[in-house]
C-alpha cells in the first residue's frame, strides 16, 4: 500500500490502493479505491468499489459500485448505486443510496436509526 494521496487538481486513475486519500480538486477513478481513510472536500467518481474504514464526504463522491465502511460522515453529496455496507453512517448533507445495511444512521434532524440489519461484517 503507498503512501499518502492527495489530489488537488484534476486526475483521471485506474486504481487507487494507498493509506489516506484526500480529495480538494476533481478525481474520476475507472476501478476501485482501497484506503484506510478517505476524505473528500472536493469532488470524486468511482466507477467501482470503495473500501475503507473511515470516510468523510464534505464535497461529491459518487460510486457505481459498492462502498463498505466502518463510519462514514456525510456534510456534502454521497451516491452509491450499488450496496452500502457500513457500521455507522452520520448524514448532514444529501445522499443517494439503493440499498444500506448499517449498524446506525444519524441524520442531521437528530433522526437515529439502530440495526437496520443485524449482520455485521469484517474490513
Amino acid at each position: 500500500m503507498d503512501d499518502d494521496m492527495q489530489i488537488t487538481g484534476s486526475r483521471n486513475m485506474d486504481k487507487i490502493n494507498c493509506e489516506n486519500l484526500s480529495v480538494v480538486g476533481a478525481l474520476t477513478v475507472d476501478q476501485n479505491i482501497r484506503v484506510t481513510s478517505l476524505d473528500i472536500s472536493g469532488s470524486a467518481v468511482v466507477e467501482g468499489d470503495v473500501i475503507s474504514p473511515i470516510v468523510t464526504v464534505s464535497g461529491s463522491l459518487r460510486i457505481s459500485g459498492v462502498l463498505k465502511a466502518e463510519k462514514v460522515i456525510v456534510s456534502g453529496y454521497l451516491e452509491v448505486d450499488d450496496e452500502t455496507l457500513v457500521e455507522n453512517i452520520t448524514i448532514s448533507g444529501e445522499i443517494s443510496l439503493n440499498h444500506i445495511k448499517a449498524d446506525e444512521v444519524f441524520g442531521s434532524d437528530r433522526l437515529s436509526i439502530q440495526n437496520l440489519e443485524s449482520d455485521l461484517f469484517e474490513m
